[in-house]
């Protein structure tokens, strides 16, 4: 991978006796990588590539993660600090906004003895060399050392290319630089590497897709998103029936198809506009069958019905793929699917027990 070093700064972490904090020192600073230095080019680019590979998700359980500074004077001062890192004319104004970081890392929880590489290189993003902060946290390793008279020895602190924590800044979201946002990474959640700066999770796929159907019923049927699509935070996630209890809509709330074919779509668009995955909308039927489709295709490729008791999925299509070995799979013509409905619909019990008798007695 194609890199530039312009300065670098590099922190070592080491537990103290006498407190929770971790001792940090400057133990050197770097502006150019000579010839001579090959293995530590080699050592530094290969991070680089790490950090530049990870792939942010907005799984709060994931381990890579973008995240926003947050609107307060402390996120305001953490994203002048990246600023200044990634703006810097001079080792010195480096250097010192460098160490800020590092003294912040020290107090975090979880801060691990190892080195702390804080970066301003130009690293290749979308085939192309821009300018970025690292900051990227190695962790000491136990192993075996050769030494120069053939002997080998045990050590504690052996330095190896896995990368254990990583912050890029600015964040790439494969478009676009967000200046106001970085890229978290660390092999587990629970490694509070985001408390380094004063962050803020993105909002997810459904938090955006909230605020866009808010925002399109507040426009077209006001008051319709507070009386029938609010959902308490924590029922946001939870598997809940499609259909739902019965309850009464009045007339004037009901949308008409084009419009709900036209919520959905300018939806899904707002999401991806925001580099979010499209949503996806997965229905479980009688706990058998599972349905997935995009939700800019409801009410144009699939569509919902309910007829008294029973509630119907249709999909309309061109072509029906399969992975299992049922590959074989019939399609009525749709002159029969009314006769074929009246076959299969529910009838109660105790009508069906009165048919018989009426039958047994004829």
């Amino acid at each position: 991978m194609n890199w530039e070093l312009v300065y670098m700064s590099v922190f070592r972490c080491q537990s103290d006796e006498n407190s929770a904090k971790k001792i940090i020192e400057e133990i050197g600073e770097v502006s150019e990588i000579g010839i001579d230095e090959e293995s530590l080019s080699d050592f530094i680019g290969d991070l680089i590539m790490q950090a530049v590979g990870k792939k942010a998700s907005l799984s709060p359980s994931a381990s890579c993660r973008a995240y926003q500074f947050l609107d307060d004077s402390k996120g305001e001062t953490d994203q002048s600090i990246c600023d200044a890192l990634l703006t810097s004319v001079s080792k010195s104004n480096f250097r010192s906004h460098a160490k800020i970081v590092a003294d912040q890392y020290a107090v975090t929880p979880k801060a691990r003895d190892g080195l702390l590489f804080i970066l301003n290189a130009n690293a290749e993003q979308n085939k192309t060399l821009t300018p970025n902060v690292f900051i990227l946290k190695v962790d000491y390793s136990t192993g075996i050392v050769h030494l120069d008279d053939s002997s080998l020895t045990h050590s504690e602190s052996i330095l190896l290319p896995n990368l254990k924590k990583a912050i890029t800044y600015p964040y790439f979201d494969g478009g676009n630089f967000k200046y106001n946002q970085l890229k978290i990474y660390q092999k587990s959640s629970a490694d509070y590497f985001q408390k380094v700066f004063s962050v803020g999770d993105l909002p997810d796929s459904e938090e955006i897709a909230d605020k866009c159907l808010h925002e399109e019923l507040t426009e077209k049927s006001p008051e319709t998103y507070d009386k029938y699509f609010e959902l308490p935070e924590g029922d946001r996630r939870q598997k809940r029936e499609l259909f739902g209890p019965s309850r009464i809509v009045t007339d004037d709330d009901l949308l008409d198809v084009d419009n709900v074919s036209h919520l959905s779509l300018k939806t899904q668009m707002n999401v991806v506009d925001n580099n979010v995955k499209p949503i996806r909308l997965k229905v479980a039927i009688d706990d058998g069958l599972k349905f997935d489709g995009s939700v800019d295709q409801l009410n144009r490729t699939y569509f919902f019905a309910q007829d008294g008791l029973e509630r119907y999925l249709i999909v309309k299509g061109v072509k029906f793929e399969t992975k299992s070995h049922f590959q074989s799979v019939e399609f009525m013509k749709l002159e029969s699917l009314e006769e074929t409905m009246n076959r299969i619909r529910f009838i109660p019990k105790e009508v069906a027990e009165e048919d018989s008798e009426e039958e047994y007695n004829e």
